[in-house]
Formats: C-alpha cells, sequence, structure tokens
C-alpha cells in the first residue's frame, strides 16, 4: 500500500487543508497496450478556378467548405472549388 498526501487549495490559491490516501500500485493494474499509428484520412484542397493553384488544405471538409465561402464572399463571385485528395 502506498499513501498519498495531497493539500486542498481553494479559489484564491490558499492551503485549506490536507488529506490522506491510500492505494494499491502494481504494475498488472495497467496493461501495456500498443499505440496504433494515426490513419491518413483524405485531404482537401481548395483551388482557385480562374489560376487553377491550390489555396490551402485542410482534413475536413467543413474546414474546406467554410474557407471556400469566405474567400469566395471576398472576390464578390464562386470563383473558388473543394477538392478531394488521397492523402
Amino acid at each position: 500500500m502506498t499513501t498519498i498526501e495531497y493539500e486542498l487549495i481553494d479559489e484564491a490559491g490558499r492551503v485549506v487543508g490536507t488529506r490522506r490516501a491510500q492505494m494499491s500500485i502494481t504494475s498488472a493494474a495497467v496493461p501495456a497496450t500498443p499505440v496504433a499509428a494515426p490513419v491518413a484520412g483524405p485531404k482537401y484542397q481548395v483551388i482557385d478556378g480562374l489560376t487553377g493553384s491550390v489555396v490551402g488544405t485542410y482534413s475536413c471538409l467543413k474546414k474546406a467548405t467554410r474557407c471556400v465561402d469566405r474567400k469566395d464572399c471576398e472576390h464578390g463571385s464562386y470563383r473558388y472549388n473543394v477538392r478531394r485528395v488521397e492523402a
């Protein structure tokens, strides 16, 4: 058994009191799980319709669409598109 002592702190940051707790810590309590590599999903590119150049790359369709809407409003007409590309 392991005894842990910790302080109680109020909203102003002052120590109000202390508490003690006893815990049983073993290495078998936490199984070793392998961490999987993150899966690379599709990416979305914002394309300028006049020049064909890539203006930005986003991981979410929603973010890419918002970028297109914002840039179209700045330009005053439909100029930008979203294209899906595999990462």
